[in-house]
């Protein structure tokens, strides 16, 4: 099936002397993948210092905001539940 889609094998499995199976690894297709890899990281658009420092800045805030939200809602939860015992 790999074949029919156009996929190569990463692993191919080959018959020992013993009987047993052996894995052996394509180390063209694994360097294939390391240089395709790089390739497409080459593309990538990465932040500059100050849309970082934006960015990490939100998630903390969006932290903070949702652990106060849950904080306050426990207490609520645990103000109820103490009212009906």
């Amino acid at each position: 099936m790999e074949q029919a889609l156009g996929l190569k094998p990463f692993l191919r499995l080959t018959r020992s002397s013993f009987g047993g199976v052996v894995v052996a690894r394509s180390f063209k297709s694994m360097f294939s993948f390391f240089s395709e890899s790089w390739a497409e990281l080459k593309k990538v658009r990465w932040p500059n210092r100050k849309e970082l420092t934006n960015y990490t800045l939100i998630v903390i805030g969006t932290i903070l905001f949702v652990a106060v939200y849950f904080w306050v809602l426990d207490i609520g939860i645990s103000a109820v539940i103490e009212a009906i015992i």
